[in-house]
């Protein structure tokens, strides 16, 4: 990517890598749980009028594994991406995520509104529950690592025939999956089980689109109107639904040209 420069974090606990011009809108990208920043690769370049920021979650792609003492949470999480947007002197940005990277966005949005302009999730909801599951998974990956659940999981995140394809989309997926550190992707369980966002809905006030992919069981249609009647409930007249056709939950990587319209789209809107 043109003009990219990577950050291995000296000074934050993330890696994560930005480019694009220094003076436009600042975007922050978060991934999905098991994926890492590269899952951004075909939707990114295209975000060229921005300053793009991606970054990788505990354990995933270039970032470590931190030292925390019991489970991972979502203020502990939060504090790491703000490492970032204060190493780079960015006071106020957009951030985008999908599945555990959107759950975090409205995570920021809902507990640092000041440094959150606008926000857009993909794929993902306020929670995901039974919470239990996720301490549960935390767990079997402890134990048997993620090679245990790999080919189920991108069996969710990819329609069957884009699954059975293999093409370099799910191959590099995999290989990403199958790379992150045990210890990493079970804290990141965690952060999952101890989030419920479903409480401060009516209290954001900023700029929110929802994206949801069409074959996506993480975020189905009935859940998805579900939390825009929610987001605007509290008289947010700034929600916005968006869909990605033929894509399950990995959209970013299944749908690229679809994910990037809709981030365009609510970009050149509120940024």
């Amino acid at each position: 990517m043109a003009g990219r420069s990577q950050y291995r974090g000296d000074m934050t606990t993330l890696s994560y890598d930005v480019f694009g011009p220094a003076d436009a809108p600042v975007v922050f990208l978060g991934s999905a749980l098991g994926a890492d920043r590269e899952m951004w690769n075909e939707v990114a370049p295209g975000l060229s009028d921005y300053r793009v920021v991606r970054f990788d979650f505990p354990g995933h792609g270039h970032s470590h594994v931190p030292d925390v003492a019991g489970q991972l949470t979502p203020a502990k999480l939060g504090e790491y991406i703000l490492e970032i947007a204060n190493e780079l002197n960015v006071e106020r940005f957009h951030i985008a995520g999908l599945s555990l990277g959107g759950m975090m966005a409205l995570w920021m949005a809902i507990n640092h509104p000041q440094r959150v302009q606008s926000l857009v999730m993909m794929c993902s909801g306020p929670v995901l529950l039974p919470s239990n599951a996720w301490v549960e998974r935390a767990e079997l990956v402890r134990e048997q690592g993620t090679s245990a659940l790999v080919e189920a999981t991108l069996q969710r995140w990819f329609t069957p025939s884009f699954y059975e394809l293999n093409g370099p989309g799910v191959q590099r997926t995999r290989q990403t999956f199958l790379d992150c550190a045990d210890e990493g992707y079970a804290k990141c369980c965690e952060v999952i089980a101890n989030m419920d966002n479903r409480a401060g809905l009516v209290s954001l006030f900023q700029p929110i689109t929802v994206v949801r992919a069409e074959f996506d069981t993480t975020l189905p249609e009935d859940a998805a109107l579900e939390l825009v009647a929610s987001l605007r409930e509290g008289g947010n007249q700034q929600v916005n639904l968006e869909y990605v056709k033929g894509a399950a939950h990995l959209a970013a990587v299944e749908q690229p040209k679809q994910v990037l319209q809709a981030l365009l789209a609510h970009l050149r809107k509120y940024a």
